[in-house]
């Protein structure tokens, strides 16, 4: 059976291909109608072989590199009450892509080639982007045409393959709209470098993109990318359910569990950073050693271990884990779970250890005790300058070395209550930074997305 499937998969591609190349509509239409256009469904799923009929009143989205998405998709369909069709991201560049094969993949990829092609220097990309949109005219004029298409979502506004798509739907008529998902902008450092980047581009195309917050829509607004009134800060709708469950959970019964929200090596370039990484993960290991009665769950992204990536330069875990106690499998109380339900680890442990992710805000508003590795090397580093959560590091415990990281777990294992007073500056900063804790956030979401559709 995975042969056949693996076969016809190929079969697929291949014939698509061919469309795309020969201006083949009357097959490449029905081949993405039936095979690539994917619905999203109430859990999340992806399936094909959606109603099409004209009874069906929801209004629909179509979601361009729709697996670069973190779960906006499925809360727009289980609450919001739309119907959410998706291309994932390699058909995006399988149908763009052939109008360039005379580019570099670097230049490919150059947001601000794509934002200046009108009027570029150079004739053959001017003319490469002319071919890919009166390709993409005739194709998405048909293709809409059977979807029933009202919006089409974008996660960005800086990859070429997928904002020629969205150009196009804008011209045919449809609105085009970003749920931006990057926006934690906190350092001066992260905000001048976002305004650098969008200052390059010239100006937006689309019609409106939606921020968690109001640092993220000033990094769009005032290097004159985006008018204010084409940014709506609506937080993050993901977040809605979480915080009804915290309202539901009166009170949370903390386990004997560290869990480790492990981060990426390559997050900074410096040697100190490096070194920081890797003598934490060693002092974890040891930790767990010393305290068999306690568990230690290492939850890293899949792209933060070596094995789901390949050419990666990330850290292999197990086997600093296996060097520093051969017996860590054997012993069952030290794991490494990339795959974990991140809210249900946050509400079985005791313990939080951390570094920049916003697992540690959600983990904060759940009145977590939380730790996080600020050694002296990486804080006087000029990486430890630029380290994204600096400005918010009261909201954590810290620890300056990898004894100060293990005392530190130790006492919220023993005591791990956090102070009301620290609690009103974790939730101001959740609602200022994440999604407001009225948890109307999504509803924020449905709003400005039926600004822009004419039923």
């Amino acid at each position: 059976m995975g042969s056949l499937l693996f076969a016809f998969r190929n079969l697929t591609k291949r014939l698509i291909d061919t469309s795309v190349r020969n201006h083949w509509f009357w097959l490449l239409v029905p081949l993405f109608q039936y095979f690539v256009v994917k619905e999203c469904t109430v859990a999340g799923k992806k399936r094909c072989w959606f109603s099409t009929k004209l009874g069906n009143q929801r209004p629909t989205l179509l979601a361009l590199a729709a697996d670069q998405f973190r779960g906006e998709l499925q809360i727009l369909v289980s609450k919001e009450g739309f119907r959410v069709l998706t291309i994932s991201d390699s058909w995006n560049h399988r149908v763009a892509y052939p109008f360039f094969d005379d580019m570099t993949y670097t230049q490919k990829l150059d947001a601000v080639m794509y934002y200046q092609r009108n009027g570029a220097n150079n004739s053959k990309l001017q003319k490469s982007y002319e071919k890919a949109d009166d390709f993409l005219t005739g194709f998405l004029g048909r293709l809409y045409s059977r979807l029933r298409v009202d919006a089409v979502l974008l996660h960005n506004v800086r990859y070429p393959h997928v904002l020629c798509w969205a150009a196009v739907s804008k011209r045919l008529q449809v609105p085009y709209i970003v749920i931006y998902r990057e926006g934690v902008c906190i350092t001066k450092w992260q905000k001048k470098m976002q305004m650098d980047r969008h200052s390059s581009y010239g100006q937006f195309e689309g019609d409106l993109i939606l921020v968690k917050n109001k640092l993220a829509k000033e990094v769009f607004v005032e290097p004159g990318f985006a008018t204010t009134d084409q940014v709506v800060v609506t937080g993050d709708s993901r977040f809605d359910v979480y915080l009804q469950q915290l309202k539901d959970l009166k009170l949370i019964r903390n386990e004997n569990i560290v869990t480790i929200f492990w981060w990426s090596i390559t997050h900074y370039e410096g040697r100190e950073f490096n070194h920081m990484t890797r003598t934490a993960i060693r002092a974890i290991a040891e930790l767990a050693k010393e305290m068999c009665h306690v568990k230690f769950v290492v939850k890293p992204k899949p792209e933060y271990l070596p094995q789901y990536k390949t050419g990666s330069s990330q850290l292999d875990i197990a086997k600093i884990f296996d060097n520093t106690n051969r017996l860590w499998r054997k012993q069952g109380n030290l794991v490494i779970t990339p795959f974990a339900n991140v809210h249900e680890l946050i509400f079985k442990s005791k313990v939080i250890v951390g570094l920049q992710s916003t697992v540690l805000l959600e983990a904060a508003i759940a009145r977590k005790f939380i730790v996080v590795p600020d050694y002296e090397e990486f804080r006087t580093s000029t990486d430890g300058g630029r380290f994204a959560f600096r400005p918010i590091l009261e909201l954590f415990e810290t620890a300056n070395n990898d004894v100060e990281l293990k005392a530190q777990i130790k006492r919220g294992l023993k005591d791990d209550w956090v102070s009301d007073e620290v609690m009103r500056k974790r939730n101001a900063n959740f609602s200022s930074l994440i999604a407001d804790m009225d948890g109307n956030n999504s509803r924020r979401v449905r709003s400005a997305i039926m600004s822009k559709i004419a039923r």
